[in-house]
């Protein structure tokens, strides 16, 4: 086996003082050691950057740690932009967020993975859904499919398979370097889940593990919560501002610009690319619930129907 490849685990946090130390305890507890763990807090208004300072000073570990705290709020992707450009320095980089916490073997069976299969640059894990006291939340009939095999996707997998981006969470990613080292920092959007995803699939493949490393916490100030919770004059407001930016389509076609400037993909791809990019547009744009995602509500519906089948008694 190779030696072990210096991997940065970045923690992205804001506002989540009753939950950070749990994030913290999960990253220090990491049982591989060629590690630094990179905090980066987006200027919180709270106490979240009180608790990293105190349970940091008295860390001994072996992992190195670098504590960075914006001046001003830049937001997910101008925080994540910031760390992966500016300050980690692995190979390899795991992405956490400051109210989940990650298993101690996270970090290994990552880098063991990705070094059994270097087309490989990016991979997620099945994520344990738990409440804000980290008690396990009953899985969806949906999410029961995650027990079969790992999957390793292509882009070709993926542009013809709508089902791969349910299948994929954003809170377990983990990126090689040349993911990084291919594109520019992200401009025209608010967060970078999907858009690292495919980033990653322009350059080679993706992994989901089936092995829940991860505990994904959802509490009423948790992202999804905050989405699912707005009211109806709230979700008009996104929707206006949607229409406005256009923001998820800029992002989407300038990184596939990008991707067949610099030979990533080819020319003959892009139709087929569009129209996934289309398909991904009517899944995040914000929505008022009488027009909300009928194609993403069908594609539960049909996973629903097909983990029914498989385990009916």
């Amino acid at each position: 086996m190779e030696d072990k490849p210096l991997v940065s685990f970045c923690l992205f946090t804001y506002n989540q003082e009753n939950f950070v130390r749990d994030a913290l305890q999960g990253a220090l507890s990491q049982d591989y050691d060629n590690m630094e763990i990179v905090v980066s807090d987006d200027c919180s208004t709270d106490k979240t950057y009180d608790v990293i300072k105190e349970i940091l000073k008295n860390y001994h570990g072996s992992h190195k740690i670098v504590i960075n705290r914006n001046e001003h709020n830049l937001g997910i992707a101008g925080n994540v932009n910031k760390v992966l450009y500016t300050i980690a320095k692995g190979e390899i980089i795991v992405l956490a967020a400051g109210d989940d916490v990650s298993m101690p073997t996270r970090v290994s069976v990552s880098v063991d993975f990705l070094q059994l299969h270097p087309e490989v640059t990016s991979l997620s894990f099945a994520s344990v859904l738990v409440d804000k006291n980290l008690n396990k939340i009953p899985a969806s009939p949906g999410r029961l499919l995650n027990i079969k095999n790992n999957t390793i996707l292509t882009l070709e997998d993926y542009v013809y398979n709508c089902f791969s981006f349910l299948l994929f969470s954003g809170d377990s990613r983990v990126l090689r370097r040349s993911v990084i080292d291919a594109f520019p920092p992200l401009e025209y959007v608010e967060a970078e889940d999907i858009y690292l995803f495919i980033r990653s699939l322009y350059i080679g493949s993706i992994a989901y593990i089936r092995q829940p490393l991860v505990l994904y916490r959802q509490h009423n100030d948790s992202v999804m919560n905050k989405e699912r919770n707005k009211t109806l004059e709230e979700k008009k407001k996104d929707r206006e501002e949607y229409e406005d930016k256009k923001d998820v389509r800029k992002q989407l076609e300038a990184d596939l610009d990008w991707a067949i400037k610099h030979n990533y993909v080819s020319s003959e791809q892009k139709k087929i690319i569009i129209k996934k990019i289309n398909w991904i547009e009517d899944i995040l744009i914000p929505r008022v619930p009488i027009t909300h995602s009928n194609l993403y509500n069908k594609t539960k519906y049909i996973v629903r129907e097909i983990a029914r089948f498989i385990f009916r008694e």
